[in-house]
């Protein structure tokens, strides 16, 4: 199924840098937008994966992963607007599982909310993301300014390692929590 898909690390000055700003830019609102040069200079660390992708020689996307232990954490997964519902997403996801085979694979959502201005989107998101095997963890990650449903695929989340891995990679500096999701 990924026969096409080519990924390729992220590096500071390449072409595909270039593509992944605008991206970056593009498909997360400011408040989970980390400056590029961060995300670049921290995937220099071990347990961490800044990787674009191509099909044929076209830029499709991009993700970002950290892992740590039995975790890995996918902080975005992003494809590029005009390539969207093609499949693509999903096909970055079968490329993730198949490197992280036995991880607890994360990534955190937006929790659905009628009121919320973007209570559609919310909606497609999970349902992305259900489709390609991911479920409910019960537990939620909480930040200074907000907190996300923690969705996973594999394993069992290990909320304590999950935490830790959030830690780690903030080093130490922004202190998010990882709490039982209330009902």
């Amino acid at each position: 199924m990924n026969e096409s898909l080519k990924e390729e690390r992220v590096c500071l000055f390449s072409k595909n840098a270039r593509q992944v700003k605008r991206l970056l830019r593009s498909a997360f609102p400011a408040i989970e937008k980390i400056p590029f040069w961060i995300l670049w200079l921290f995937s220099l660390r071990k347990g961490i994966d800044f990787l674009s992708f191509s099909d044929n020689g076209v830029f499709v996307g991009f993700t970002y992963l950290v892992s740590y232990k039995r975790t890995t954490f996918v902080l975005y997964l992003a494809t590029d607007d005009s390539l969207r519902g093609k499949g693509y997403g999903s096909r970055i996801l079968g490329f993730i599982k198949a490197k992280k085979l036995g991880q607890c694979i994360v990534l955190n959502i937006e929790p659905l909310d009628d009121k919320a201005p973007n209570a559609e989107q919310r909606r497609k998101r999970l349902a992305f993301c259900e489709k390609n095997g991911f479920a409910e963890s019960g537990y939620v990650v909480r930040d200074s300014s907000a907190f996300y449903d923690a969705l996973c695929r594999g394993p069992t989340l290990d909320p304590g390692e999950y935490e830790r891995l959030l830690t780690r990679f903030a080093l130490h500096l922004a202190p998010q929590k990882v709490e039982k999701k209330e009902k």
